[in-house]
């Protein structure tokens, strides 16, 4: 069964640190040999930290903007699977086209883009977009791809990207609050990725949308639970289609207005229920919403 045994993670930030610590937990019992981590400084504070693990990843320092030095790293150690969490920040994501260019010329097998999100293969313009045109840049390659759709990170969104002030009761939706969202968080999404990309034959990923999600709610259903389980009453602002519309021309990297119009106008969840593939990772059980919002 043809497998992967050498992986490298292009990014260490929201979702790749904990992806870089699941692929580790599966070196140590010997299920993968080595594991790469691509990075522009190996001076930052998380790096530091990982290098302290045991297994601990091999750093290679890179300059994105010179994709010669990314197919030197990957070639020198072999590397199988190249997993890109660029994101948007700093414009990272613009590096991605370099990175998925070195990595064939490296010779790499699979390439998983930097997804980890809503479904995108239908979107062509705005921060979104980006990722849908560069689905059709990897089958021009050839590269044999991955895409991960996990819905938003539920243990990020809520006061990192939406602007909640949950303590507060200040919270937002957008329309009327009932369009269903997928939600998983980081932690579940980097153990559910690492178990398929070392569990299933190559076969069975190459070309492959994995749709998955630790719990689907819509907004309401949120405030409702959030209210039922602490007791404490929450104060929800609905933002209408037209009012998101106005915010984003005026702003159009206004996120968390992104987030609201696009799950209104495409919808918010990773596929139909019978779509997803939570049942490929068995004992995977990922928290749910609640839970989350409660600690926080």
């Amino acid at each position: 069964m043809l497998t992967y045994k050498v992986f490298a993670v292009a990014g260490a930030g929201n979702i790749g640190v904990f992806i870089v610590e699941e692929l580790l937990k599966l070196q140590a019992v010997g299920k993968i040999d080595a594991l790469v981590v691509l990075t522009r400084s190996t001076s930052s504070p998380t790096i530091a930290r990982l290098a302290l693990l045991s297994p601990a990843p091999i750093f290679e320092e890179v300059d994105y903007t010179n994709p010669t030095s990314i197919t030197q790293a990957l070639s020198k150690h072999h590397v199988d699977a190249v997993i890109s969490t660029l994101g948007h920040a700093g414009g990272a994501l613009d590096a991605q086209p370099g990175l998925a260019e070195a990595a064939r010329k490296a010779g790499v097998r699979l390439f998983v883009p930097s997804e980890f999100g809503n479904p995108t293969e239908h979107l062509t313009a705005g921060m979104l977009g980006q990722k849908g045109t560069f689905q059709g840049r990897l089958r021009e390659m050839g590269l044999p791809s991955a895409m991960f759709y996990t819905g938003p990170f539920a243990d990020l969104i809520f006061e990192g990207y939406l602007e909640w002030d949950v303590k507060q009761g200040k919270v937002e939706a957008g329309a009327d609050g009932n369009v269903h969202v997928s939600y998983t968080a980081r932690r579940d999404v980097a153990r559910y990725l690492a178990y398929v990309l070392t569990t299933l034959p190559a076969k069975e990923i190459e070309w492959r949308t994995f749709r998955i999600e630790g719990d689907r709610k819509t907004f309401n259903q949120i405030f409702a639970d959030y209210e039922e389980r602490t007791g404490r009453k929450l104060n929800p602002k609905y933002r209408s289609k037209e009012e998101l519309e106005q915010t984003l021309k005026e702003n159009p990297k206004h996120f968390s207005s992104m987030l609201q119009y696009s799950w209104i106008s495409h919808g918010g969840t990773v596929g139909e229920p019978d779509q997803l593939d939570n049942k490929l990772y068995a004992d995977w059980n990922p928290i749910k919403v609640v839970d989350i919002l409660t600690e926080i």
